[in-house]
C-alpha cells in the first residue's frame, strides 16, 4: 500500500512540475505577441490610412504613370475653390527626382502616398519644383516616364491644365444628355491652360459614361 502511494505522490509531484514549466514558457510569447500590437488601431486608421482629409493634409497629388496632377486634397481641405488637373507631356520631360519630405503618409483611395519634394526636368533644361503626394516608393529616386502619354506627341506646350470652380456650363440652355445614364444635366465651365496661357473656356463632356462631369484620368 505504501508502494501505491508514493507512486501516486510522484505523478502529482510531476504533473504540477509539468503546469508550471508550461506556464513559464506560454506567458512570455504572449506578452511578446502583445507588446508588438499597437495601442489602438484607430490611430492608424486616423494618421496612416485616411484620405488626405485628417490633419490637416493638404498639397497636390502627383500620378507618375499617366504623369498629371490634382489638387483634389487642397480643394478638400478649402484652401482653394478651383479644381485643377495638370497634364504633363511626357515628350518634354526628361526626367523627375523625387525626395521625401519626412511627412506622414496617407491613403488616397487604395493607394499609399508619401510626401515628396519633386523637381521636374525637361529636356530644354528647364526645371520645375514643387511638392506633392505621389505612389510610395524610396526615400529618394528618379523616375523617367515611359508608356502612353495623355498628350499628342505634336503637342508643343510642356504641360496642359484644366480649371474649373464647378460652376454650370456657359450657357444654362444647354443641357448634356448622357444616353448611358438617361439623365440630362448642364456641364462645369472649365477655363484650359497651354502652359500659362489660357486656350480655350469651355464645357467638356465625361469622359466615362458613368461620370456626369469631366474628369482628367489620372494613373498611379
Amino acid at each position: 500500500m505504501k508502494k501505491v502511494h508514493f507512486i501516486i505522490l510522484l505523478f502529482l509531484i510531476l504533473g504540477v512540475n509539468l503546469t508550471c514549466t508550461k506556464d513559464e514558457i506560454t506567458e512570455p510569447e504572449k506578452s511578446e505577441i502583445t507588446n508588438d500590437l499597437p495601442d489602438s488601431i484607430d490611430d492608424i486608421e486616423n494618421n496612416q490610412t485616411n484620405n488626405g482629409s485628417r490633419d490637416g493634409v493638404g498639397d497636390l497629388i502627383f500620378y507618375r504613370t499617366s504623369l498629371t496632377t490634382d489638387n483634389y486634397l487642397l480643394l478638400n481641405n478649402t484652401q482653394t475653390r478651383f479644381r485643377i488637373h495638370k497634364i504633363y507631356n511626357k515628350t518634354k520631360v526628361k526626367e523627375i527626382k523625387f525626395v521625401s519630405t519626412g511627412k506622414p503618409d496617407v491613403r488616397i483611395g487604395s493607394t499609399l502616398m508619401s510626401h515628396y519634394k519633386i523637381e521636374v526636368l525637361y529636356l530644354d533644361n528647364s526645371i520645375e519644383s514643387f511638392t506633392a503626394y505621389s505612389k510610395k516608393s524610396l526615400s529618394t529616386f528618379v523616375f523617367k516616364p515611359t508608356g502612353d502619354n495623355l498628350l499628342a506627341t505634336t503637342n508643343p506646350a510642356k504641360f496642359i491644365s484644366y480649371e474649373t470652380t464647378g460652376t454650370s456650363s456657359i450657357n444654362p440652355n444647354s443641357i448634356y444628355y448622357n444616353p448611358w445614364r438617361d439623365e440630362s444635366y448642364s456641364l462645369f465651365r472649365w477655363t484650359i491652360r497651354k502652359e500659362n496661357s489660357i486656350v480655350a473656356i469651355k464645357e467638356i463632356e465625361p469622359l466615362n459614361k458613368n461620370s456626369k462631369q469631366f474628369m482628367v484620368i489620372h494613373i498611379d
